[in-house]
């Protein structure tokens, strides 16, 4: 039998205890890394959880945005009022554009034909703006139409009749140009009334009946400009430009001015 030495005996022993350390770290470093990785995990999910939130309390923050009344929106009292803002709105557009387009979904249009000649068309700030026009007024004759307006109704028979020869004067306006204007008859009952200036501002007001009269301009007016993140200023401008160009296909043109 060979002669084992003590040095031999101590290095089987020593590698036998770090085989044995060896395991056992390995095993706890193992284990701490399994513990790590669950304590990552958790982290993580946390983290998705409090971003979902987020995520979550932004949309909800968006919606609101979207069905709340738009800032920009306002209430101007009558057709005086609307008239001012749209003189105000035109004056600001002729100086940044050089094509204006104003659609005019009118009653009687007592107040806007007078204004077209006397505040817009000699007027020298429009000199280097294409101006185009385009107008709908009540047809005098409908049958219909004539029993609801006159009498306690502020719509006019004779305003009606006084806007159509102030429109068809415009024709023989010297030193006119750069100017596009058509006026239309329509012979539908008017829901909606209002001015829409290059399909960016609005002002839009409904019209009522009152003892089997109709009513218009005395009413408020809803003013607002293009905002695509509000579902109302969508509605608003949804509604006007529909039926502007419903009824602007159905009526009948009495005045068209190319200048």
């Amino acid at each position: 039998m060979p002669k084992i030495e003590l040095s031999d005996i101590i290095s089987i022993i020593l590698t036998t205890i770090f085989g044995i350390a060896g395991w056992i770290y390995a095993h706890i470093a193992l284990r701490n890394s399994k513990k790590q990785h669950l304590l990552e995990i958790q982290d993580t999910n946390k983290k998705l959880e409090t971003s979902k939130k987020n995520l979550n309390a932004i949309q909800e923050k968006l919606d609101e945005a979207k069905y709340a009344i738009p800032k920009e929106f306002k209430l101007l009292p009558n057709v005086h009022d609307a008239l001012e803002k749209l003189n105000q709105i035109i004056k600001e557009r002729a100086l940044i554009n050089k094509a204006v387009e104003v659609k005019i979904f009118g009653l009687d249009l007592q107040t806007i034909t007078p204004w077209l000649i006397t505040k817009v068309i000699h007027d020298d700030l429009y000199n280097n703006t294409f101006l185009k026009f385009r107008f709908l007024i009540i047809d005098p004759e409908d049958n219909l139409i004539n029993s609801i307006i006159d009498e306690e109704s502020d719509i006019s028979k004779d305003a009606i009749f006084n806007s159509i020869q102030n429109a068809k004067a415009i024709d023989k306006i010297p030193d006119v140009d750069r100017f596009d204007f058509e006026l239309r008859k329509y012979s539908m009952l008017p829901i909606i009334h209002g001015f829409m200036v290059d399909d960016e501002f609005l002002g839009l007001a409904f019209t009522k009946i009152e003892n089997s009269k109709l009513y218009g301009g005395i009413y408020p007016y809803f003013y607002l400009y293009g905002n695509t993140t509000s579902a109302l200023s969508n509605l608003l401008f949804g509604v006007y430009k529909s039926w502007f160009e419903f009824y602007w296909e159905h009526s009948l043109s009495v005045v068209n001015i190319k200048k």
